[in-house]
């Protein structure tokens, strides 16, 4: 791992990674025969893979970028081509969206053939505006997210349109509804737990089991 692109990590970054060791543990907390196998698909600025290395898991990395000096050097279009490999767990952080959405589907079945539990993280589209009121006593909680999206920006599967050209699609009623994403995703994964990150409020989060 090149340890200078650590140097690019920001407070979302590590937000992230506290989410993703939450939810490993929601998922292996009644598995205490083996520390799982994890496949961290996307390493991004390597915080994630050197976080969960330390913690203990037994980190395999997927990455279409050679300097990134991945475990397993692949495009996640073709995640078919390790599918004789098996994984307890495997992660996605923000990368999904990185592909257009007419691939999305394979890479779905494609991961359910690779693990059975899968970690997804993905994009909410436009700009957003986070109310958040805490009180302990006496107790009282209230958060409230506010999504306003362009409705003129569509996905294109020629085109990242959004993040300044780095996605090809996001989460929203003019992009990719919630409900057609749960669809497709129920094809080939039971959702297990979906939440928005109150912390980081971009991201929505998913975690799967496959069927």
């Amino acid at each position: 791992m090149n340890i200078t692109r650590l140097h690019d990590a920001t407070t979302a970054n590590f937000t992230n990674v506290s989410y993703i060791l939450d939810d490993l543990r929601f998922l292996w907390q009644h598995h205490d025969s083996h520390s799982p196998s994890v496949l961290n698909i996307g390493i991004s600025t390597g915080l994630e893979p050197l976080i969960l290395r330390n913690c203990g898991y037994n980190l395999t990395t997927v990455d279409v970028v050679p300097s990134n000096n991945p475990d397993i050097l692949l495009d996640i279009r073709k995640l078919s081509l390790i599918s004789g490999e098996q994984y307890d767990i495997s992660i996605l952080s923000h990368v999904a969206e990185h592909i257009e959405y007419s691939a999305f589907p394979t890479l779905l079945a494609d991961l359910s053939s690779l693990s059975k539990y899968t970690i997804l993280y993905l994009p909410v589209a436009g700009k957003h505006y986070s109310f958040r009121i805490h009180s302990e006593r006496p107790f009282f909680s209230l958060d409230l997210v506010v999504d306003i999206s362009n409705p003129f920006r569509y996905p294109s599967d020629t085109t990242p349109r959004f993040c300044d050209g780095q996605h090809f699609w996001e989460i929203g009623p003019f992009c990719i509804p919630l409900r057609k994403l749960r669809r497709q995703i129920s094809k080939s994964h039971r959702i297990l737990k979906e939440y928005r990150n109150l912390d980081w409020i971009p991201s929505y989060n998913f975690v799967l089991k496959r069927l």
